[in-house]
């Protein structure tokens, strides 16, 4: 029942939010840089990254505060360290500055590996890779298994970020990136709700929130200042158990989670590579841009519909070993 309320709590607290800043945004100024990967000639505030911050915030506060006046025993929070924290501000910080201002791709690439290097210095790390649950593992050194945190999560959050170019899309795909991560997490531990349940509920619920506004035809934007976040985000769930020291990488589930995103950004840098463009070069030839012959909404579905049927084959093929 209190996660139940959470998602609400972190949902309605995103909704006034972006009802409630939306205008005042609007008459500042603050509005979306029109061009690049952005599909729509329509000037829109990329609210949704502050917004979902703020109201998970205040839901990650308010279940702290409750847990230590009630004492009640219930699923706890993550335990990430304050390094890991200050690269998820860091990340959140950039993208800000980057939708405000403008970032070179230089300067962003920068911050995301600090960003990354901070987390992994909180602890974020690989220590084993496995292709099923609870099936052999493949140790890695310690420098092995940082390294391959740190392109993990540039990497997601780089492909989220490409991902958010026409509305309801990036939202959608990381809705679906986040049942697969408490999933994943369930195999990978078999006992009790995962540690991570809370945030990723709390995510959830600002996110519902945020595509109420963002759905075709959209209100607001996610934004570099959500995007980004999300995608850095996301990859730290997708590697359950590191925050205990135990870090195993799903391959198959953890890629098949962002199957869309990844897709989409190869292709791009294929695309670009062939025509000779920097490849930070943005552009609207995106697979998303090329279905939105059939209109926005539907464009999104059938995204969202193949990222869920690729997801749950992740999942059932990581699975597999818990039946042996």
């Amino acid at each position: 029942m209190a996660l139940l309320f959470l998602v609400v709590a972190t949902h309605l607290a995103c909704h006034r939010l972006l009802r409630h800043l939306t205008p005042l945004v609007v008459r500042r100024g603050w509005l979306d840089r029109l061009g690049g990967r952005r599909d729509g000639d329509r000037a829109v505030p990329p609210l949704g990254g502050v917004a979902i911050a703020l109201a998970v915030a205040t839901g990650l506060g308010a279940w702290t505060l409750s847990a230590s006046v009630t004492g009640a025993p219930g699923v706890a929070l993550p335990r990430w360290g304050a390094w890991t924290w200050g690269g998820v501000a860091l990340i959140l910080a950039t993208g800000i500055v980057d939708d405000r201002r403008g970032l070179s791709p230089r300067a962003k690439l920068a911050a995301q590996l600090l960003a990354a290097a901070l987390a992994i210095t909180g602890g974020a790390s690989v220590h084993g890779v496995a292709l099923v649950a609870h099936g052999a593992v493949l140790p890695l050194s310690p420098m092995l298994g940082g390294a391959a945190m740190l392109l993990w999560l540039v990497a997601c959050t780089n492909a989220l970020n490409l991902a958010d170019g026409i509305d309801g899309l990036a939202g959608s795909v990381a809705l679906v990136a986040l049942a697969s991560a408490v999933l994943l997490t369930a195999l990978h531990d078999r006992g009790g709700p995962p540690g991570s349940l809370v945030l990723v509920l709390a995510l959830a619920g600002a996110l519902t929130a945020f595509l109420r506004h963002n759905w075709p035809p959209a209100r607001v934007f996610l934004g570099d200042a959500g995007a980004m976040p999300l995608g850095f985000l996301l990859g730290l769930l997708l590697i359950p158990g590191w925050a205990e020291g135990r870090g195993v990488a799903y391959p198959v589930a953890a890629v098949a989670a962002l199957a869309y995103p990844f897709t989409d950004t190869a292709v791009a840098i294929v695309r670009r590579w062939r025509a000779g463009v920097p490849v930070t070069r943005g552009d609207r030839r995106h697979i998303h841009h090329r279905l939105l012959v059939r209109g926005a909404a539907p464009a999104v579905w059938w995204i969202v519909g193949a990222s869920v049927v690729t997801a749950a084959a992740g999942l059932a093929s990581t699975g597999t070993g818990i039946a042996r």
